[in-house]
């Protein structure tokens, strides 16, 4: 996988692959799914009897929630271009964008490991938003504007909504990334369960220059902002995972 240049198809992050928080092994397996998998007939899928097009029809109808909510950041943070996010995200599950959507499933915690009681470390997504369709197992746990860690408790139906890294820098801080992540649920029994998740890592466009936002009175500061660095989507992005990822430092940015 070459994050740099957004490649990134099929993917299958075995448990203890990752450390969110550089720490701990992450005690979860995932499915990553991205860029043309869905369209692109030479993607050899697993061999699931209609995997693939359940998979494009969710992604399908995420992206459109996607879009809903840009073009309501875009009015409500008065930008001068209502649709500036929105044009910014308008390759998503294509080629150019590296939007994932990717299956989780969360080990349960073994009498005696101390790491399986490690599901997700602390982290912020390296994202434009994160939307996130959780099980009812319980386990989410956010740092909010007092920096107390808080449990986002599922209620069914509701799909939790994270800003990510890349939203942050590009809005000047103005939103800010939401710091998370999963432990075990207090309750012994669901401990020896499996917990789910599936999340839409919402991305713009890897070519997007994520210059300064421009508002409806002509003003682009603001007493929090700050100036967005010259860079592309994909340049930022990549510099985020290098914190995550050692092996990335011989990439380009």
């Amino acid at each position: 996988m070459k994050f740099n240049n957004a490649y990134v198809t099929l993917v299958y992050d075995a448990v203890g692959k990752s450390k969110a928080d550089t720490k701990q092994v992450d005690m979860y397996e995932g499915f990553r799914t991205g860029l043309d998998a869905y369209t692109n007939e030479d993607i050899r899928w697993p061999d699931v009897p209609g995997m693939k097009e359940r998979y494009a029809e969710f992604a399908d109808t995420v992206s459109k929630l996607v879009m809903r909510i840009m073009r309501a950041l875009g009015h409500g943070m008065k930008l001068k271009d209502k649709d500036y996010f929105c044009e910014a995200h308008s390759l998503m599950n294509q080629k150019g964008n590296i939007s994932v959507l990717k299956s989780i499933k969360y080990m349960p915690v073994v009498d005696g490991d101390p790491d399986s009681e490690n599901r997700i470390g602390e982290h912020t997504d390296i994202t434009t938003l994160s939307f996130l369709f959780q099980d009812q197992m319980g386990g989410l746990q956010v740092r909010d504007v007092s920096n107390n860690l808080v449990d986002v408790v599922p209620v069914e139906g509701a799909i939790v909504v994270n800003v990510g890294e890349v939203m942050q820098e590009w809005s000047g801080k103005r939103l800010r990334a939401t710091r998370h992540r999963v432990v075990p649920p207090t309750d012994p029994v669901k401990q020896k369960q499996n917990r789910r998740c599936v999340g839409y890592f919402a991305q713009a466009n890897g070519k997007i220059v994520m210059r300064k936002l421009e508002f409806e009175d002509g003003n682009a500061d603001s007493d929090e902002g700050t100036d967005v660095e010259p860079l592309t989507v994909d340049q930022f992005m990549t510099k985020g995972l290098k914190r995550y990822f050692p092996e990335l430092e011989d990439l380009e940015s």
